[in-house]
């Protein structure tokens, strides 16, 4: 088969696929979504309506660098007609796009050793993970496309020159989405640019050099795209997201960790999928302690991922990947390191996937020197490298639609939950009582609530402003000074407050309150 006729079959595949993906959504109940799943959704939303230049909120007050994951997830959401569900099938179609998009490239730019230790590493994540597949959460999201980044980082490194857009578009995501990977990224892009192009120079050949450079332009536009809603946010808004995020960064102390402690973290997410006791985070600090066994597996992981590359140095299919995992385990070393405050489970999630890519690839070293004088078995290797990548993307395949089964379920219809309760309530007290654009106040303790409430009225056109204090997590759309007639305020129900209540389910209570008069209204 030609490779136009390749092209077209596996576009029109995509094109069939989604939009039966989302024939099914619109036919399937719509699920509530609440806390940061709902706020994840308002930020969707805002993608699909026009132009969206931040990323997922911070707890301190300002958003992750940039929206890409959100205009990833606004398609599919956008023609569901809306569904939340659509963002877990988005996430679904993230990961594996990621997993398919390593297994091909390690089939065909490293050596059959190297395909099979990223076919069992990738087998274990899923096995150990799989309800990581379909979560949106950012910490999350990003886990698998970190691990193809290295791959990518390897692979331009060896002077594949078309591998510089995906390296750029990949690097670009993991930036924006966190804003913890923008060291590693740029650590990448840069080592792994200047190895490549010294690749290059070496070669000789003045075609292969004029190829780099058109891949390298072509990554540099690609970035420049991907990035312009970002700047253009920076440049307009006094002070813009960027510069926050500077300030933040410039003026925060460093965290009072000694390096022993900031190792056991850092090797604690590495080895998490291959320990017993793993979880996917569930967004609480790490404790901050120095174990000696934990800090010596790190150092071990680091002294042989250093082995490997400089003994593999004549296979750069084996020494590169060694190296670039070596790299980006550094750089997220001195990261943590240097990360004020207390570090999260959730904030260093991403390693997981990477440290058990790194362990395997040296236990598949390992075994490959001990077998590299039996042709036998290493042509055995070689023919498993040539069907597991499809099983890996089957069994891949296979777990996404069992763990998207959790967030469907059955067509059966279930009772009204709290928060769909509190949602319809509060709707249709505000109806009746012919309250539009009413100012919102959020009390302590029930943002998660709130937030699941005001998603639906946002999806609905039903206008509210909520303070500008949440413009980082509901964005400016939802916070613009406008005159307003009412206050609709939520609080918690046991806490007295001013106002009519129109609403109370389970821990919250909602209260309307007149505050002035609108000319014209």
């Amino acid at each position: 088969m030609s490779v136009r006729r390749t092209l077209m079959a596996t576009t029109i595949l995509v094109v069939a696929g989604f939009l039966g993906l989302a024939l099914l959504l619109r036919l399937w109940p719509h699920a509530m979504a609440t806390g940061d799943a709902a706020v994840a959704e308002i930020f969707v939303l805002h993608a699909s309506r026009g132009a969206w230049a931040l990323g997922p909120y911070s707890q301190f007050y300002w958003n992750h660098p940039g929206p890409l994951m959100f205009y990833l997830l606004a398609p599919l959401y956008a023609v569901s007609g809306q569904h939340a569900q659509a963002l877990n099938v988005g996430a679904a179609a993230v990961n594996l796009l990621a997993i398919a998009t390593l297994l091909r490239l390690v089939a065909r730019a490293a050596e059959p050793i190297a395909t099979l230790a990223v076919s069992v590493a990738l087998t274990l994540w899923l096995m150990r993970a799989p309800e990581t597949l379909s979560s949106f959460w950012n910490p999350v999201l990003i886990a698998l496309p970190a691990l193809l980044f290295v791959w990518l980082g390897a692979t331009v490194a060896a002077g594949q020159a078309a591998a510089i857009v995906p390296l750029a578009g990949v690097g670009s995501f993991l930036a924006q989405s966190h804003v913890g990977l923008v060291p590693p990224v740029g650590v990448v892009w840069v080592v792994a640019l200047g190895a490549g192009w010294y690749r290059t120079r070496q070669d000789g050949e003045t075609a292969r050099q004029r190829r780099w450079w058109r891949w390298l332009a072509a990554g540099g536009v690609l970035v420049a795209v991907l990035w312009a809603l970002p700047l253009v946010e920076e440049l307009t808004e006094e002070p813009g997201n960027l510069t926050l995020i500077a300030r933040f960064f410039a003026s925060a102390p460093p965290g009072r960790r000694t390096i022993a402690q900031s190792a056991t973290m850092w090797t604690a997410a590495l080895i998490q999928g291959m320990v017993a006791g793993f979880h996917q985070p569930i967004g609480v600090p790490l404790p901050v302690l120095a174990r000696p066994g934990t800090v010596a597996a790190g150092v071990a992981l680091v002294v042989l991922l250093t082995a490997m590359a400089w003994r593999t140095r004549a296979r750069p299919g084996l020494s590169l990947p060694a190296a670039f995992h070596l790299l980006i385990v550094l750089v997220a070393l001195a990261a943590i390191h240097r990360s004020p405050g207390l570090v999260g489970d959730y904030t260093i999630f991403w390693l997981a996937p990477i440290g058990a890519s790194a362990g395997v690839l040296i236990a598949a070293w390992a075994l490959g020197s001990l077998i590299a004088g039996a042709g036998a078995r290493a042509a055995m290797v070689a023919r498993a490298g040539a069907w597991l990548p499809a099983a890996v993307l089957l069994l891949a395949v296979s777990l996404s639609a069992w763990d998207l089964r959790a967030h469907f379920g059955d067509r059966s219809p279930r009772p009204e939950s709290q928060s769909a309760a509190l949602s319809r309530q509060t709707r249709d007290g505000l109806r009746a009582r012919g309250i539009t654009d009413p100012v919102v106040d959020i009390g302590d303790g029930v943002w998660v609530e709130a937030a699941g409430t005001l998603v639906q009225m946002y999806k609905a056109g039903e206008p509210f402003a909520v303070d500008p204090a949440w413009t980082f997590m509901y964005g400016r759309p939802l916070t613009w000074a406008r005159c307003h007639t009412h206050t609709l305020r939520f609080a918690a129900a046991d806490v007295a407050g001013v106002g009519e209540t129109i609403a109370v389910a389970g821990p919250v209570r909602v209260r309307v309150e007149t505050i002035g008069t609108c000319p014209g209204r």
